[in-house]
């Protein structure tokens, strides 16, 4: 990924979200550029000036890196447990001058494993009709694509473990999976078009764990997983790139939370603050809400803020959603959800002082029914935007009238062109308030 300064989590969550669903299961965050000065500009970098993504105290998005890291932590743990279940060994072929297309086509519900010819001569055998290395890997079938070239030598070894009663595929990847049973369908609601989600599943023990998620469409309809204990059918509702770690074991099904859905109510009318010295207001009203870029009678400059802003709003509840006993609140209280809509790029939500949650990647929504009360709540969002539009300011400025720093090399960065496009930032929404029991009477 090329460095342009508005690299965000809800982007890097994608490649993420993308290669977890292929079975990788551990990555590395490569180079941290370091920056000693701290009485120094931001965002600073002694590293290239359009390489990667700079991973460093100055960004905007820095108090996030916690969040980010904990959800690829949890993600990478739980991929990492117990060992893949993989349909297909696909044989790369004796003469392979260049790595596969990881994006050839392979039948939806179905996975596949390279084979090369040092295990195949080496490591690969045969056990009960499938085809098993020493490591406890099992496979269904050898499947050689109509392109791949076979010498005499390793089609003798491929007759001989067929002799040995595996299943070699020669033919299309269609027909490695004749005869198969998918290890997942899914059958899509919202789009006829997005039928499919991403996924890997893995076996532990009794368990069958399943990583799940929507590709950029997000899904909502019915998965069906195929387990040591049959079939398992849930209901998803997931955002674009959305994910669930699903773990099934004897008798026990994971339970997935259903979004609410209306009634709502749309909370329109805000007060934005910014911090000082950066040409914006430090405070104004918002009837409704727009990209910073669009904020009515901003000056240029204040409209190229970068950084963190706060929107307030109060909203009155005619009941509370908490039952009256603490003790059993968690229990029964009425699920309140504070949806956000879209987001450029974080945000911390706060109801009545308390934080409730740091938000980086789609859904922008969060649980606030612990934190209100009957009558009057305040509800605030700090958003946090990327560099971007402030560097793409002040590089049309001298050196000396800048009030952010970088490796100013005109490379690939497209913020460090003359007169760059402002990207949209901020909160745009909307912003809504679900909840199971109607909110017709709320008023804010």
């Amino acid at each position: 990924m090329s460095l342009s300064w508005d690299e965000n989590f809800r982007t890097l969550k994608e490649q993420a979200v993308r290669h977890f669903a292929r079975g990788v299961t551990h990555l590395v965050f490569h180079t941290y550029t370091h920056n000693p000065q701290t009485d120094r500009r931001v965002p600073g970098t002694s590293f290239g000036s359009y390489i990667g993504t700079p991973f460093v105290r100055g960004q905007t998005w820095w108090p996030f890196m916690r969040s980010f890291t904990d959800w690829t932590a949890e993600c990478c743990a739980f991929l990492e447990r117990g060992k893949p279940v993989v349909d297909v060994l696909r044989y790369l072929g004796d003469d392979l001058d260049h790595k596969p297309d990881e994006l050839e086509y392979f039948p939806e519900g179905f996975k596949n494993d390279y084979l090369n010819a040092d295990v195949l001569f080496n490591r690969l055998d045969v056990k009960d009709g499938r085809f098993v290395l020493p490591d406890g890997m099992s496979y269904t079938a050898v499947w050689v694509p109509p392109s791949v070239a076979l010498a005499s030598a390793t089609r003798m070894r491929l007759d001989e473990l067929a002799a040995k009663g595996g299943r070699v595929v020669y033919g299309t990847a269609d027909d490695a999976v004749a005869g198969l049973k998918p290890q997942i369908l899914s059958r899509g609601t919202r789009d006829p078009t997005s039928d499919s989600i991403l996924w890997y599943h893995r076996v532990d023990g009794d368990s069958d764990l399943f990583f799940v998620a929507a590709d950029e469409k997000g899904f909502k309809g019915e998965a069906t997983f195929s387990t040591q204990h049959g079939e398992k059918t849930l209901a998803l509702d997931l955002a674009p790139f959305e994910n669930r770690l699903l773990e099934f074991s004897a008798g026990v099904a994971p339970s997935v939370q259903p979004v609410p859905s209306v009634p709502s109510i749309s909370l329109d009318s805000w007060t934005l603050s910014f911090p000082s010295g950066w040409g914006a207001p430090e405070r104004m009203k918002l009837d409704h809400l727009v990209p910073w870029k669009d904020l009515p009678g901003v000056s240029d400059e204040g409209r190229s803020f970068s950084g963190t802003a706060s929107y307030t709003a109060n909203i009155s509840l005619p009941h509370s959603p908490l039952p009256d006993s603490t003790a059993i609140a968690l229990a029964t209280a009425v699920p309140l959800i504070l949806d956000l809509g879209e987001v450029r790029d974080f945000a911390r939500v706060f109801v009545n002082g308390h934080e409730v949650a740091a938000l980086w990647a789609e859904p922008y929504r969060c649980d606030i029914s612990q934190y209100v009360k009957k009558g009057i709540n305040e509800i605030r969002i700090d958003v946090t935007s990327t560099w971007f539009n402030r560097l793409a300011y002040d590089f049309n400025l001298p050196p000396e009238k800048r009030k952010t720093w970088t490796i100013w090399t005109v490379g690939n960065v497209p913020c460090l062109k003359q007169n760059a496009v402002l990207r949209t930032s901020g909160l745009i929404g909307p912003v809504r308030l679900k909840s199971r029991k109607d909110l017709k009477n709320v008023g804010h």
